[in-house]
């Protein structure tokens, strides 16, 4: 019997590690996880693009929380999806920004400009309602 195992493709990896979920009419998230390499970021580039058109998005939260690494090249990777969102008609949203990586923004001199940042993603969700002007509401299980 043979027990070898038989990897998965590389494209199919990084769609793994990189899905966009749709969580809200109109939002989609991509959490990050591992390392930004140039050939991944055009991957998940391509697939948050194409989700965008087939989701009707006009909100994208990228969650960087488990993105161990971030360094002028993962910095421009965001900047450069960023913009390619904004030409889709989509607003952007970087999430999970951890105060190690703040700091390496910041000794790094990266300007993270032309969308909004914050540390938690349910922060992102809560600016990305208010974008669309929606809310969500508690419902009183009384009178329901």
């Amino acid at each position: 019997m043979n027990n070898q195992k038989h990897p998965l493709p590389t494209d199919a990896l990084y769609e793994i590690t990189s899905p966009v979920v749709p969580v809200l009419d109109e939002i989609l998230v991509l959490p990050l996880i591992g390392v930004l390499d140039s050939r991944r970021t055009q991957q998940v580039m391509e697939n948050l693009l194409n989700s965008i058109i087939d989701q009707r998005a006009r909100v994208v939260i990228v969650d960087i929380t488990g993105v161990p690494v971030v360094d002028t090249l993962t910095a421009s990777h965001l900047i450069n999806t960023a913009k390619a969102v904004h030409l889709m008609g989509a607003a952007f949203i970087v999430t999970g920004i951890s105060p190690k990586v703040a700091q390496t923004l910041v000794e790094l001199g990266v300007e993270l400009t032309g969308f909004k940042t914050f540390g938690l993603m349910s922060e992102g969700v809560v600016h990305a309602l208010e974008l669309l002007k929606k809310k969500i509401v508690p419902i009183n299980r009384e009178t329901s």
